[in-house]
């Protein structure tokens, strides 16, 4: 199980930088986009880029979050319940996290393939598939972190 975390630990250093890299190119589209509508040229690609990366950013970003424990949660009912309870409701809400993660990573997956038969409207010659891509990568790593930090979170307690 250590050669898993340490995988996911760097998956999750790649998915850190592509997160920066997608930000940056994020900011490089907009930019653009408000500088060729200022000059009142029509650059269609620019919306269209703008919206898929900002795609790519909430997944990649949500995957990054989560193994940090970043994600926003409601934790009111947690800090109310006495230890052991807190403890089996985090539990409880990790597996349905879990199933959820793999219901909706299966579903993205059995429609990936549906990208490869059309082009992006504006950007002619790139597969949707690049864009889907995106829900798969962004999910299966949030799966791969949620064991990741069960699993830790399981080994801390036996230490105790």
């Amino acid at each position: 199980m250590k050669t898993y975390i340490k995988v996911v630990n760097a998956l999750n250093k790649v998915f850190e930088n592509l997160v920066v890299a997608v930000l940056t190119l994020l900011a490089l589209v907009v930019f653009l986009q408000i500088v060729t509508r200022s000059l009142h040229i029509s650059v269609a690609f620019l919306e269209e880029a703008a919206r898929y990366t900002m795609i790519y950013l909430c997944f990649l970003g949500a995957a990054v979050c989560c193994r940090r424990g970043s994600l926003i949660k409601v934790d009111v009912v947690h800090d109310l319940l006495p230890p052991k309870a807190a403890r089996a409701l985090e539990e409880a809400v990790n597996l349905v996290s879990a199933v959820f993660l793999c219901f909706a990573l299966y579903s993205c997956c059995k429609y990936l393939p549906l990208g490869f038969n059309s082009d992006a409207s504006s950007m002619k010659g790139i597969k949707m598939f690049w864009f889907y891509l995106s829900m798969p990568l962004g999910l299966g790593m949030m799966l791969l972190n949620l064991v990741a930090n069960t699993y830790e979170r399981w080994k801390g307690e036996e230490k105790e």
